[in-house]
């Protein structure tokens, strides 16, 4: 079981996308995450795993750019359900929301599957991504 460190109240999550260095040609890329925390998620996270709950006051930052410094984002669509609803809630333009936090608040308490959809570019190539884990988050 992954802990949070006891002596903080919030954590502030990164959330990494992780492109693959070969693009198959018609086709839509599965993207890999890793998910690190401050303080420091003990013991880490394993790849495409999620916190098992974000409390109310955690941050969470999508980010890519360090990991993958050949990789440009050219578009990308944040579609968010609710798992208990299956009613989707979000659908929204996300590519002004790479590298800045996002704050989660009471409306994200519950169990959430978000879908990230977009284009990017790598070394000169261009294909299509997603990625869709679950998030849950608690008070």
């Amino acid at each position: 079981m992954t802990t949070k460190p006891k002596n903080t109240k919030n954590t502030k999550y990164t959330f990494t996308l992780l492109f693959p260095e070969k693009i198959k040609a018609s086709q839509v890329t599965k993207v890999d995450f890793q998910v690190t925390g401050t303080p420091a998620i003990k013991p880490p996270l394993p790849q495409n795993k999620m916190p098992e709950t974000f409390l109310v006051g955690d941050t969470l930052t999508f980010t890519y750019q360090k990991a993958n410094p050949d990789v440009t984002v050219k578009s990308s669509l944040l579609t968010q359900y609710n798992v208990d609803t299956s009613e989707k809630e979000v659908d929204e333009d996300f590519i002004d929301q790479f590298d800045k936090p996002i704050a989660i608040t009471d409306a994200f308490i519950g169990s959430w599957i978000f879908h990230l959809l977009g284009l990017y570019k790598y070394k000169g190539k261009r294909a299509a991504y997603y990625l869709d884990p679950e998030l849950t988050a608690g008070p």
